[in-house]
């Protein structure tokens, strides 16, 4: 049986906006859950990566807001979550459901590409696959044939199908506080900066297409969907492309990075949703 672990984590208000648990807060479980799994059942994150040379880089998030929670529905709440491998052990997969009480109210799956870490300590790394003594460490159930999930891909098809009824351009430097520890973009701050990208584009609209993007700002978002192509950093510049879609589901917001850094590259994309 795959091996599950648990959180308990108490409400403070730095996590929550005026509607909910903060989309960053809960993509921040994405790492969180990693190390705690790993921790309980592998090594530490730490030793994992002086010891074994093994690392892992978030590169795929899918999240689910499923019923109301906000700071003041309890005084904490649960997270539950388990890791598997998949496409031939070159992807983990982390599960994470977050509860209040007894009813789940949101969930974040994960994707993360092994990486084997250079040894001269600067976090260099080359993206490879699990296996030697860290494959070891992993259950047979734990290890699984079925490919995992890209949900973003089925959102993009059926946009396809519309025209933006807006779109914006907007400038981003990767700034330290937006990095982790190897100086390359952190995940979470991806998602951060096309929600301010979001914001900014209402509120800069014209007064015409304004009340029909009102959404995004009122509403509490009900999905959410990242994937990461290929890395920034530190102080690197982007530009983050946002487009807006509305049909009788709700608001739809696609922000896409992109860079002239070496030629022109699309590094990650962003997609939020709001429901009707």
């Amino acid at each position: 049986m795959p091996r599950d672990i648990h959180i308990q984590v108490l409400n403070d208000t730095s996590l929550f906006d005026a509607r909910q648990l903060l989309p960053r807060s809960v993509l921040g479980f994405a790492m969180k859950g990693w190390t705690h799994w790993a921790n309980e059942n592998l090594r530490p994150f730490p030793t994992l990566i002086r010891e074994y040379n093994f690392g892992v880089v978030v590169v795929r998030q899918s999240v689910r807001y499923e019923h109301h929670f906000d700071f003041f529905s309890a005084n904490g709440f649960k997270v539950r979550g388990q890791v598997s491998l998949h496409q031939k052990r070159h992807l983990l997969f982390g599960e994470l459901e977050f509860f209040n009480g007894g009813q789940r109210f949101a969930s974040l799956n994960c994707a993360m590409r092994p990486l084997a870490i250079e040894r001269d300590g600067d976090f260099g790394a080359l993206p490879g696959r699990v296996e030697g003594a860290v494959l070891e460490m992993f259950q047979p159930d734990e290890i699984r044939s079925t490919p995992a999930e890209r949900p973003l891909r089925a959102w993009m098809s059926r946009l396809a199908q519309q025209l933006p009824m807006a779109t914006a351009v907007r400038p981003q430097l990767l700034s330290r506080h937006d990095c982790e520890a190897a100086d390359q973009w952190s995940y979470i701050e991806v998602g951060a900066n096309a929600a301010t990208a979001r914001e900014a584009m209402i509120l800069d609209a014209a007064p015409a297409h304004r009340d029909a993007l009102q959404l995004g700002l009122s509403q509490p978002v009900k999905a959410i969907e990242i994937e990461i192509d290929r890395p920034m950093f530190l102080f690197d510049s982007a530009e983050i492309h946002s487009a807006a879609y509305r049909n009788e589901q709700g608001l739809t917001f696609v922000h896409v990075y992109k860079s002239r850094i070496g030629g022109e590259h699309q590094h990650a994309t962003v997609l939020e949703h709001f429901a009707a």
